[in-house]
């Protein structure tokens, strides 16, 4: 069985991948809902209708639903691998963090589940500087 995420990573504006993020100076006052895109390929050994995702965000200990369990998206791109039961799904989607300070970090996570079991995980940190 292979279920696994092959890559997961943010990107804003620009679709590159990026974990450190320059926050200007001024205003002093927060950046509000600031919107990334959140880019997934996923291996899969079953039918996409099988899974479901999560998207969590992780800051100063505190864990927060960002994208709570649910189908795969409607953006989704399935791939054909060439081998028997294996497909690869690519995935994109917007996420909101509705509140950045210069000099903080977050950690997204995100879950895999077949029927409702977690079978993968993976994360990445956003730093802003």
């Amino acid at each position: 069985m292979v279920n696994k995420i092959n890559f997961f990573y943010a990107s804003h504006n620009n679709g590159i991948p990026s974990t450190i993020f320059t926050v200007d100076d001024y205003p002093k006052e927060p950046i509000m809902n600031t919107i990334f895109k959140v880019e997934s390929n996923l291996l899969l050994d079953s039918e996409p209708d099988d899974y479901s995702i999560q998207v969590t965000l992780l800051k100063d200990e505190t864990e927060r639903n960002l994208i709570p369990e649910q189908a795969f998206p409607d953006e989704k791109i399935t791939m054909e691998t060439g081998q028997k039961n294996l497909t690869a799904l690519g995935l994109s989607f917007d996420i909101t963090i509705p509140v950045i300070h210069k000099k903080e970090f977050f950690t997204l996570t995100l879950t895999l589940r077949k029927n409702g079991k977690i079978v993968d995980t993976a994360e990445t940190s956003l730093f802003f500087v």
